[in-house]
């Protein structure tokens, strides 16, 4: 487009947001007990605000880990007893590649046992998915989401049924062939139509998302 997409919150949309990161991060199995530490750089992006109160919204220790460098956040995540890293797939990568160079073996030198990815597709394709779990020792989830529907719209659950829950409470999830109105059954892909219960100060009813899915039971 023409200009970055901007989007305007009231506090109670705000709030709200943090609920949805809330609602994933438990049945994911975050709990009060947990380390969580952020490792993102905490730009204008909202969801790993969101994210991050999200987490706070639950009782456990939550750790920004913006401004700072790999080999730091490493040492912070070591150093803390964190247990949950929240970042982009790639970085988690990146992460494991830079605690190669320092001599620091994940699996046995921290204490991280549940990886939350969102900002990128990774979490989802079983490759990545795989190797992450392999390199951290730590159960790898996917939490999709999007600015204009509030942040988080999706997780993935303990269980890791092999796919994403919506939060169906707060959003109406359709859909439908791509190009028509037309609303599609299970088991048939199709584009992803969104109409949102929490945002008020930019409501969306029926949003096109761009998105194809496949719903199932």
């Amino acid at each position: 487009g023409k200009a970055p997409l901007r989007i305007a919150d009231g506090w109670k949309d705000w709030e709200w947001g943090a609920e949805m990161w809330c609602y994933g991060m438990y049945a994911f199995g975050v709990r009060p007990s947990d380390v969580v530490f952020m490792a993102y750089n905490y730009g204008t992006f909202i969801g790993f605000w969101l994210g991050h109160y999200g987490a706070e919204k639950i009782g456990a220790m939550t750790v920004p880990g913006g401004g700072s460098s790999s080999e730091d956040r490493i040492k912070k995540i070591i150093e803390l007893g964190v247990t949950v890293l929240a970042c982009t797939p790639t970085y988690a990568l990146r992460l494991a590649q830079v605690a190669q160079e320092m001599g620091i073996d994940l699996v046995k030198d921290t204490k991280v046992r549940l990886l939350l990815h969102a900002g990128e597709p990774g979490a989802s394709i079983p490759s990545t998915k795989k190797t992450l779990s392999e390199l951290w020792g730590a159960k790898v989830g996917d939490f999709p989401g999007m600015s204009e529907t509030g942040g988080s719209t999706a997780f993935e659950c303990a269980e890791q049924c092999g796919g994403i829950h919506i939060i169906e409470d707060n959003y109406y999830q359709e859909v439908v062939k791509p190009g028509t109105d037309e609303v599609l059954g299970y088991g048939e892909k199709g584009e992803l139509v969104l109409t949102s219960f929490g945002r008020a100060a930019i409501p969306l009813i029926r949003y096109r998302t761009g998105d194809l899915v496949e719903r199932v039971p």
